[in-house]
């Protein structure tokens, strides 16, 4: 129970909100997936806690990778923009020194 309401002791974020899972997602050192919900007939009173717990983990972290993965295809477009810009000034540059010869 600890682990779920560390956010809201701070008082930072409410447990429930996705930030909270996803930055203890990008804390963590080893991301550890643990399938620990069977499927008995005998479940007991907290295994659905447990469950929703674990799912608000794992979307916390399949989150964090889809952001990471948007920033990488950003900084990718972000650099052939920079690199084109480069050329077209190098170019231009060039340009203006015949002219003046």
């Amino acid at each position: 129970m600890s682990e779920n309401n560390s956010a809201s002791s701070n008082g930072d974020k409410p447990s429930s909100s996705s930030e909270g899972f996803l930055s203890q997602a990008l804390n963590k050192r080893e991301l550890k997936v643990r399938n620990i919900v069977g499927s008995t007939a005998g479940a007991g009173s907290s295994d659905f806690h447990r469950y929703r717990s674990i799912r608000r983990f794992e979307y916390a972290r399949l989150e964090a990778m889809d952001k990471e993965a948007r920033e990488r295809v950003k900084h990718i477009a972000f650099q052939a923009r920079r690199e084109d810009q480069k050329n077209i000034e190098i170019y231009q540059t060039k340009k203006k020194k015949r002219e003046k010869k």
